[in-house]
């Protein structure tokens, strides 16, 4: 790549946007934003450049052109227990109150900036742990029930433009000068030239500037740098404690204790070399393009993956769900996958389990929004390995609602916990004998206007050094027989260790 310029947008506009920041600041921190065109750089790019520093986050729909890198932290949003969603939400709010954003649409940007201004403002990006009563198990240290934050630098490609966002939370008595100096610094070490190899040891430098300012804090312990290493999942005794639940479960649902539970199970895998995650990241783009791609790094560990189940999106007053559950193998051929699918289709098991999250997104979906809408039918969602049950659901969210009100009623929906939902959650809390950490649980981003989009976190892994973790999951219903179901979650491990497999050689 040639070398990146030196943005003119740059210095005098950010000093300024500081000051302004810093003369407000005299009872209460402000949250400043400065935004200004993206050069020839990669979001995934920047993620890679930046594999030193503690707290980064990526998300992309490589279907439609968008993709987010956040770098760094101005300002993390971490609240602990079952309310944590609608405390993130005020917490948002109260970062939102006062804050500065200047840039290209900044004068929109203060109202309604709406999706032309998609990367123009303001972004918050992370996620939450699938059940926040759970103990906490040492592998998902620093993964808290939520954790959130304002990039220290995000940078945003999609069809509507390309954007750095530079961010930091100015407190009273902050010399804006130095800051600005220091934030055009890291800046540019950023947009260095010379690829991820020639950026690493400056970026490794930088980590500790950002930490020394603001920055990310990493614990030792709470990232995973110098912790314990959990206990490896045997392969035979977690085979045999999943087909166990999946038997547990399906007596629970034929008693009429339950109508559906899900039982998810964990896989240590050891590649012969390091996973580099930023490789698996650009297979998992070639390979799932239409998926939601996520990865989730606080220090030496990485969550990611490439998730088919779109929990909510947010587009002015609009609000889309989808309801994904029933699979089945692809064919080895033409003739097999077109059989596979029509299978699926007409079975009865599948669209049972099927019609109960249909019918438990529309409920939920009511009681928040208008307009709620779902086909009578399923579609086939198809996917390399896989086919899948597929109904889109879309509303209009009343006002006074927000995103992370839809995610809190939403999740977790019966495609990954069961129904319902207290009880299925007290049966995966009895029978599941590990913690789920991040998997299955809401990844993605919100802005500033209000819009956003969570996904599920399916088709996941957890990368610890020189290991990881690959998570499946498989809905359980009246006839559901433990062998299949078993397979199945074979057949939904694939698109991880395939990625993984081809990613060998290096460390992001």
């Amino acid at each position: 790549m040639s070398a990146s310029p030196r943005l003119a947008a740059g210095d005098v506009a950010l000093l300024e946007l500081l000051q302004r920041a810093a003369a407000a600041a005299r009872r209460r921190a402000v949250l400043a934003t400065h935004v200004e065109p993206l050069p020839g750089l990669e979001p995934l790019e920047a993620f890679e450049r930046a594999a030193t520093t503690g707290d980064r986050v990526y998300w992309a729909r490589p279907s439609i052109g968008v993709a987010v890198a956040g770098i760094g932290a101005a300002a993390t949003v971490a609240p602990a227990g079952e309310g944590r969603f609608a405390a993130v939400a005020r917490l948002w709010r109260a970062l939102l109150d006062g804050s500065i954003c200047d840039g290209p649409d900044a004068a929109s940007s203060a109202g309604d900036p709406g999706q032309d201004a998609f990367g123009q403002q303001p972004m918050l990006l992370g996620g939450f742990r699938f059940d926040s009563r759970r103990p906490v198990s040492p592998e998902w240290l620093g993964f808290p029930d939520a954790w959130l934050v304002v990039p220290r630098f995000c940078l945003v490609a999609s069809p509507s433009g390309r954007w750095l966002a530079t961010s930091a939370l100015v407190r009273p008595g902050t010399d804006a000068a130095k800051l600005a100096d220091i934030l055009e610094h890291e800046r540019e070490r950023l947009l260095l030239a010379g690829g991820a190899a020639a950026s690493a040891a400056a970026w490794t430098t930088l980590a500790e500037t950002m930490r020394g300012n603001g920055g990310a804090k990493e614990e030792s312990g709470a990232l995973g740098y110098h912790g314990a290493r959990h206990a490896p999942h045997h392969p035979d005794a977690a085979r045999d404690a999943f087909m166990r639940e999946v038997a547990l479960g399906a007596d629970a649902v034929r008693e009429g204790a339950l109508e559906k539970v899900v039982a998810a199970r964990a896989e240590d895998w050891q590649p012969r070399e390091a996973p580099d995650a930023a490789n698996a990241l650009r297979r998992l783009e070639e390979r799932h393009p239409d998926c939601s791609i996520f990865a989730v790094a606080r220090g030496r560990r990485v969550f990611l993956g490439a998730s088919p189940e779109r929990l909510v999106k947010v587009e002015g007053r609009t609000v889309r769900v989808t309801s994904l559950a029933g699979s089945t193998a692809r064919g080895s051929g033409p003739a097999e996958d077109a059989r596979r699918a029509t299978e699926l289709m007409q079975s009865a098991k599948d669209r049972e389990e099927h019609d109960i999250v249909v019918r438990a997104l529309t409920d939920a979906l009511a009681e928040l929004c208008d307009a709620v809408s779902a086909p009578a039918s399923p579609t086939l969602l198809t996917l390399p390995d896989v086919h899948h049950l597929h109904t889109p659901i879309t509303a209009r969210r009343r006002a006074g609602t927000d995103i992370l009100a839809l995610l809190e009623r939403l999740h977790p929906t019966p495609a990954v916990g069961g129904a319902p939902r207290a009880e299925a959650l007290a049966f995966i809390r009895e029978h599941e004998g590990w913690d789920r950490g991040w998997y299955a649980a809401p990844v993605g981003w919100l802005d500033a206007s209000g819009d956003g989009e969570f996904a599920v976190a399916l088709r996941s892994a957890l990368l610890d050094g020189d290991r990881a973790t690959l998570f499946a999951g498989c809905g359980i219903v009246a006839d559901s027989v433990p062998g299949d179901e078993y397979a199945e979650s074979e057949l939904k491990l694939r698109a991880m260790r395939a990625a993984l497999a081809e990613s060998e050689g290096g460390r992001a």
